[in-house]
C-alpha cells in the first residue's frame, strides 16, 4: 500500500516497489488505489467545494487546451505540503528511477463534460520536472482517459482512466514522450490534483515561496 492520510503516510513494501518499478519501466505509468486516504480526501473535498476556480487557456499548445484551475493559493499551498514528504519522495524515486527529488509542485484542475474543455498532446518537459502525479479528488467520471505516446512514432504506450476517488497515477515525462487527457463525458466533472516531482528548488524553499503567495508556477497540464 502507498497512501497519504491525515498525519500519516503508509509506505509500500520493497516487493511492491519492485513490482511497480518493473511496471513503470514498461508502461511508463503505475496506479496507486486509495492514495489519498478517505478522511484526508473528505477534508480536501469540503474545502474545494466552496473554492474559486478560474478558466485556464494553455495558449502554448496547438490547439490551445482549456480547463479550470484552482484560484485559492493558500489551499493549493496546503495541498503541496501534504505531498512534500521526503519518505514519499524516496518511494517515488525508487519506483520511477528518477533523479533526486527536490520538491513537488502542482495545481488542482477541473474538466467539465463540455466541448470547450479539452486537452492537447504535450510533454510538460522544462529541464526540471521528472515525473507526474495525478490524484482524483472528485467523484467517479466518464471519459478523461490519460494517454501516453512515444515520439516521433506516435505509438500509444499506455492508457488509463483514473476514476476512483483518491486514486493516483504516477507517470513518466521525457523528451520522447507526450501525454494528453481525453474529453470528459457523461455528467460528472473531473477534478484532480496534478503536478510534478522536480529537481529544484528544495522542498522547504518551494513551500516558503508558495506560502508567500508567489508559488503556483504551474504552466502545464496533467
Amino acid at each position: 500500500m502507498f497512501q497519504i492520510g491525515i498525519n500519516r503516510i503508509a509506505l509500500p513494501s520493497d516487493a511492491e516497489i519492485s513490482g511497480w518499478h518493473r511496471e513503470f519501466a514498461v508502461s511508463r505509468c503505475v496506479h496507486f488505489p486509495g492514495f489519498f486516504e478517505g478522511r484526508l480526501l473528505a477534508w480536501l473535498r469540503a474545502r474545494l467545494a466552496d473554492a474559486r476556480f478560474q478558466e485556464r487557456v494553455h495558449a502554448e499548445l496547438v490547439p490551445p487546451a482549456t480547463d479550470l484551475g484552482l484560484a485559492d493559493e493558500p489551499l493549493l499551498a496546503m495541498i503541496r505540503t501534504i505531498v512534500s514528504d521526503h519518505r514519499l519522495f524516496a518511494a517515488v524515486r525508487a519506483i520511477s528511477g528518477c533523479d533526486s527529488i527536490g520538491c513537488f509542485d502542482g495545481i488542482v484542475y477541473r474538466m467539465d463534460p463540455r466541448p470547450e474543455h479539452f486537452d492537447t498532446w504535450h510533454s510538460d518537459m522544462d529541464g526540471n520536472r521528472m515525473v507526474t502525479l495525478s490524484v482524483n479528488l472528485g467523484d467517479p467520471y466518464d471519459g478523461g482517459v490519460l494517454q501516453i505516446r512515444e515520439r516521433p512514432s506516435d505509438r500509444i504506450v499506455h492508457e488509463v482512466a483514473n476514476t476512483g476517488p483518491g486514486d493516483a497515477i504516477l507517470f513518466a515525462l521525457g523528451d520522447c514522450l507526450e501525454h494528453r487527457v481525453g474529453a470528459v463525458t457523461g455528467t460528472a466533472t473531473k477534478m484532480a490534483l496534478a503536478g510534478w516531482f522536480q529537481r529544484t528548488p528544495p522542498a522547504l524553499e518551494a513551500l516558503r515561496i508558495a506560502s508567500a503567495g508567489a508559488g503556483g508556477g504551474y504552466q502545464g497540464k496533467r
